[in-house]
């Protein structure tokens, strides 16, 4: 866990395992509806959480590993979101990287075309002092 992160949230064996796949798919889906509008700090956010989840928090409960078909099946597919959602989480911070470079490059830039106009004003201030002599 990063030093700003939550623990895992704890689970409540009372609460039945069929709940908490059911929250674990809302979350899902909100992650998906972030990444397709493009807004990339909020789907890393979210599907960090779900990534957490599904991979601490849900298997700490009794029935995570449950032969019960129905589980079972609940419990594959949320094994297999969570691969998904991690591989996104990797493209997203590739994608975000990018972003920063490319910002700082504008940035270098833009403060480079502002010391050259700064230094064009202080040689033409020094230039017209000169002259007034």
């Amino acid at each position: 866990l990063k030093l700003h992160e939550r623990p895992p949230i704890p689970l409540s064996n009372l609460c039945p395992i069929e709940k908490y796949y059911a929250a674990a798919d809302k979350v899902l889906e909100q992650f998906k509806a972030h990444l397709a509008n493009m807004e990339l700090d909020e789907a890393y956010i979210i599907g960090r959480r779900f990534a957490l989840f599904s991979t601490v928090s849900l298997p700490k409960h009794d029935y995570y590993k449950t032969p019960r078909a129905e589980l079972n099946s609940l419990r594959l597919r949320n094994q297999k979101d969570a691969a998904w959602v991690t591989r996104g989480l990797e493209r997203i911070v590739e994608v975000m990287d990018k972003q920063e470079i490319e910002k700082r490059k504008v940035e270098a830039e833009l403060l480079k075309k502002q010391k050259k106009e700064e230094e064009k004003k202080r040689l033409e201030w020094e230039k017209s002092m000169r002259q007034r002599q």
